[in-house]
């Protein structure tokens, strides 16, 4: 079954990936739909924590985010993550793109596959970090954002395109 946002099931997580505007930053959001619907049919969602009372509904999405039903198999590029009890974080970039950490074919497969946001159209703004790299997820889209732009020109052209 292809998860749409108007078919989740009671329970299901929706993680959302995003731009700061404030920042640049990469952002990423999971919230939890309750089952229930507004009078006016809007679904109504909650944080997924225990006792988080907290409920409400979202704004259609725009172009510019990805949503993905359950917990996604990567990271963004200044998500703490913990080893053996220690805290550890990546770095924030601040460049207004997704920046995103983890396998590229897997990356690019949920993307493609399973980003519930139809509307989504800023392919060209998503980067894979792997350690200090920056590297275009989508080289091919044309891109007018001048970070993308200056991390392709960087790159040599072979590299450019073996990301699969």
């Amino acid at each position: 079954m292809k998860y749409t946002i108007t078919n989740l099931k009671k329970g299901d997580l929706v993680t959302i990936l995003g731009i700061s505007s404030f920042m640049g930053n990469t952002t990423k959001t999971v919230i939890q739909y309750t089952g229930n619907l507004t009078s006016d049919g809007k679904q109504i969602f909650k944080e997924p924590k225990k006792g988080a009372r907290k409920k409400f509904t979202i704004r259609p999405f725009n172009d510019e985010v990805m949503a993905f039903v359950g917990d996604v198999p990567f990271k963004i590029d200044s998500e703490i993550t913990t080893n053996d009890g220690v805290f550890s974080s990546r770095i924030m970039r601040g460049n207004a793109c997704f920046n995103l950490v983890g396998d590229s074919s897997e990356i690019k497969d949920w993307i493609m596959n399973r980003n519930i946001n139809p509307d989504f159209k800023k392919y060209d703004y998503v980067l894979l970090v792997d350690g200090d790299k920056e590297i275009p997820l989508f080289p091919e889209v044309p891109t007018s954002h001048a970070v993308v732009a200056r991390v392709r020109e960087a790159m040599p052209a072979a590299t450019n395109l073996n990301l699969y």
